[in-house]
């Protein structure tokens, strides 16, 4: 189950994790390869909540847990 305390790697390993992430990286025109940075990889998903904080709202993230 993905939560606040898992990890980008974690959620990235998974099928529907992995087409969600592709997705955005698409839409901001980014390279996977920041995903699979370990610096990046390894930051938690609360981490990662706190620095969108100003693009990305709280329906995001809920639609992203139920995914």
């Amino acid at each position: 189950m993905i939560n606040d305390k898992s990890r980008v790697k974690d959620v990235y390993a998974t099928p529907i994790g992995r087409d969600v992430i592709d997705k955005i990286l698409l839409q901001l025109d980014r390279s996977n390869r920041m995903i699979t940075n370990p610096l990046v990889s390894n930051l938690r998903i609360s981490t990662v909540k706190k620095l969108t904080r100003d693009h990305l709202d709280d329906a995001f993230w809920e639609s992203f847990y139920w995914l």
